[in-house]
This record gives structure tokens, sequence and C-alpha cells, in this order.
């Protein structure tokens, strides 16, 4: 299963989202694969930053096997990390295909922390190619029409939404479905204990369970 999360507003909670869901996964005792496109998950999981990772197997003539050795362990023997490096983005629409195939065969549970969409058009085509190969394409979104308005003009429509949940906004998970066009299968509120996690590199760890459990079904 290739799960995509993604935004097109930067401060979602893409990234925590993507770990609770890998973290709940894993604890269940699933192989988990959590794919950084977005270029957070290596600090919110604790480690520092790998200089080698998917960015530099596009530029490349590897094969898809390749990509298991550019993996990196975390502190969960049932979860790695495949980092989306520090190399250039300038790869063939080819690859970025060979890519999102590669991860659609994986016999693992796949989570793809997509990231922020509209924020570089070379990796936005590696983003849309996995997207559009995903089993579910979930949006993560603050209920903010500001970003809902982004959703529609981007014209990707969503299997699903993960909605992050802020005290005195004015609209709610209905607002957003009918916006969206698609249903929201899980709700997290705005929490600063989370935060503080993924600060201190510890969601994976500690992840509370008032936040794992709504992400259970989101596939």
């Amino acid at each position: 299963m290739l799960i995509a999360l993604w935004s097109v507003k930067g401060g979602s909670g893409v990234t925590a989202v993507s770990i609770g869901i890998a973290a709940r996964r894993a604890g269940k005792g699933e192989q988990v694969l959590l794919v950084d496109l977005g270029g957070d998950l290596p600090a919110a999981l604790g480690s520092a930053d790998p200089t080698v990772g998917v960015r530099d197997w596009l530029r490349s003539e590897a094969e898809p096997s390749a990509l298991r050795r550019i993996e990196v362990a975390t502190p969960s023997a049932a979860l790695s990390l495949l980092p989306v490096g520090r190399g250039s983005v300038d790869f063939e629409q080819r690859r970025c295909e060979l890519f999102a195939a590669a991860l659609s065969a994986d016999t693992r549970t796949v989570v793809v922390d997509i990231g922020t969409l509209g924020t570089d058009p070379q990796l936005d085509r590696l983003r849309t190619a996995v997207i559009d190969s995903a089993t579910r394409s979930v949006l993560v979104t603050r209920p903010c029409y500001l970003a809902l308005r982004r959703v529609v003009g981007r014209g990707i429509s969503p299997d699903g939404v993960v909605l992050v949940r802020e005290v005195g906004r004015a609209l709610d998970a209905s607002d957003v479905e009918r916006l969206v066009g698609a249903p929201v299968i899980a709700q997290v509120d705005v929490d600063p204990a989370v935060a503080r996690m993924v600060d201190s590199g510890l969601l994976v760890h500690r992840a509370p369970r008032s936040f794992t459990k709504p992400l259970g079904r989101v596939a």
C-alpha cells in the first residue's frame, strides 16, 4: 500500500501526520517505509539529514533496487526512512515515474511525506508522479479557507482529507468536504505536546494515542 500525504500550504502538519501513521502501523507489527519528499522527516525523527537520498538516485541510472541501499534505519526496527537527500532537482520525468512505480511495487506499507505542493516546479513533478501512483492520496490541511482555495486551484482531487482542527476556525469538516470534494477521513487537534515531540525528534517514540488513533482511519 502506498499512502501519499500532501498539502498546499506550509505548516499544515503533513510531517507529523506522516510520522503518526507510520508509527501506528509499525507498532502493529507492519514493516513500514517512510519516504521523505518534504525534507523535514530526518529532523523530526531526531537524526541528522542524510547527504544521499532520493534526489541522487533520480539523477543516476541506478535500478530501483538501489533505493534500498540509501534507506536509513530508525529507532523502530519495523520502520525505515528513505530520505530526499540534498542533490539537485534536475532530473528526467521518466525517473520520477520509475521512482513512483518502485514505491507502488514495494511489499511494505509505504507512507510518503510529499510536503507542500507548489514550492518547486521540478520537485512537484516527482511529487505529482507519486500522488498519481498512490493507493490513497490524502490531503492534510487545517480548516483554512485560503489553503482550501489553493487545493481547488491545483486541480488535484484527494481520496480523503486529514483535518488538523484549530480552535476558533469558522470552517468545520463538512465545509472542508464541500470545498474539496473528498471525505474527511480523520481529524486531529492542534496539540502543543505533539509539536514539542516533533521539535525534539521524539514523535515516533511517544506519539499520544489521541493523535495516532484517529490516523488509523487513513487506510
